[in-house]
């Protein structure tokens, strides 16, 4: 028998997804991890927030309650009738600002997870194949600006989300139940949403700030320092040939 290439046997499998857990030594990789983490907690504190209003009024057999739950997406329209066939208000949307935070959020958990599955399993490749870590490049910027963008827009629809919830702006809205002090507004807390606007912008600093170590991966890094490389070392260009006297 042909005894060349017993000493090392590959797996003869097309895909070879041995890890390589060494990648997590390089910037780029730890901090996709941070990414990944704060992208969840971003995008799940406001997906699963719940608070509450709760009007307390008088009607002709006593003290009532109404309540109204807040929850995903804070698209606030709703209107009950109470005593003496009269209806009790509440308004308010912030919606599209809320579904574009947590669409940030799930793209950037999905981008987040393929990139550090690829970072592990297939990192070879974005040392031999120039696109990759060019994609790798452009896809966290427009996730930065997303995060950025989202951020700001979740934090001006908080702001009203908290603004139509309050308990004037509800007295103000309903004369005929709430007219004359008649009512009791208490209004559950916000802080949940509050610190993830505080996330959302945090993860914009962890994606802005990765993307100059995921430059350094591209190709256009590399050929301006080889560039550099090929200069002498007083940065005067490459040395003129030595002439004959």
């Amino acid at each position: 028998m042909d005894s060349q290439g017993q000493g090392t046997k590959s797996s003869g499998l097309p895909f070879d997804l041995s890890p390589n857990l060494e990648v997590f030594k390089f910037p780029r990789s730890f901090i996709k991890i941070f990414e990944w983490i704060f992208s969840i907690v971003a995008f799940a504190t406001v997906a699963n927030f719940t608070s509450h209003i709760n009007v307390g009024y008088s009607c002709d057999d006593g003290p009532t309650t109404d309540e109204l739950q807040i929850t995903y997406p804070y698209n606030i329209f709703e209107c009950h009738t109470v005593c003496r066939n009269q209806t009790l208000c509440y308004i308010g949307n912030s919606a599209s600002d809320a579904r574009f935070f947590v669409a940030t959020g799930v793209l950037s958990f999905l981008f987040s997870t393929a990139a550090i599955f690829f970072y592990v399993f297939k990192g070879e490749l974005y040392d031999n194949i120039n696109i990759v870590p060019i994609l790798d490049f452009l896809t966290t910027v427009f996730l930065a600006v997303f995060w950025l963008a989202g951020s700001a827009a979740w934090a001006n629809g908080l702001d009203s989300l908290k603004h139509e919830a309050s308990a004037s702006e509800i007295i103000r809205r309903n004369p005929g139940v709430c007219g004359g002090d008649s009512c009791t507004v208490t209004v559950g807390t916000f802080a949940g949403l509050t610190i993830s606007v505080i996330i959302g912008f945090l993860n914009f600093v962890l994606w802005a700030g990765n993307l100059w170590f995921l430059y350094k991966e591209t190709p256009w890094f590399r050929s301006k320092n080889e560039n550099v490389m090929q200069q002498t070392p007083d940065g005067m260009g490459p040395s003129a040939p030595h002439m004959p006297a």
